[in-house]
C-alpha cells in the first residue's frame, strides 16, 4: 500500500503544515502546543477528521484491490495524503477507532494489503 503514496506528497504536506507552526513555536515558546490543543479540542473538527480518515482509508484499500493500476496512481496519492493528515490530526483514541473501523472493513470485504 505504501507504493501508492509518493513520498513527495507526504513531504510537501508536512512542510506546508508544520513549517509555520514550528517557526511560531520558536518565536513564541509554547504557542504550538496551545494552538494544537484548541484545534484538537473542537468536537466538530474531530468528527470531520474521523470521517475523512475512515472515508479516505477505505477508498485507498478499495482502489488497491478493485481498480486498475492507472486509477490507483491517479487517486491513491490524494486519498493517502488525506488519510495520513487526518490520522495525524486526531487524538489517539479517535485515531485508533478510525483504524479499527478500517481494519474491520478490510476483513469484512476480504481485501489484501498489497496490490
Amino acid at each position: 500500500m505504501i507504493y501508492t503514496i509518493p513520498f513527495s506528497f507526504l513531504f510537501l504536506l508536512l512542510d506546508i503544515a508544520w513549517r509555520p507552526r514550528v517557526l511560531q513555536c520558536v518565536a513564541r515558546g509554547r504557542e504550538l502546543t496551545t494552538a494544537n490543543r484548541h484545534i484538537a479540542s473542537s468536537k466538530l473538527c474531530q468528527f470531520f477528521a474521523t470521517a475523512a480518515c475512515i472515508g479516505a482509508s477505505t477508498r485507498v484499500i478499495w482502489l488497491i484491490n478493485k481498480e486498475s493500476y492507472l486509477k490507483v496512481m491517479q487517486q491513491g496519492p490524494a486519498c493517502g495524503t488525506i488519510w495520513i493528515a487526518a490520522i495525524v490530526m486526531l487524538p489517539l483514541g479517535r485515531a485508533l477507532l478510525a483504524l479499527a473501523v478500517w481494519y474491520g472493513y478490510v476483513r469484512y470485504n476480504q481485501f489484501s494489503f498489497s496490490p
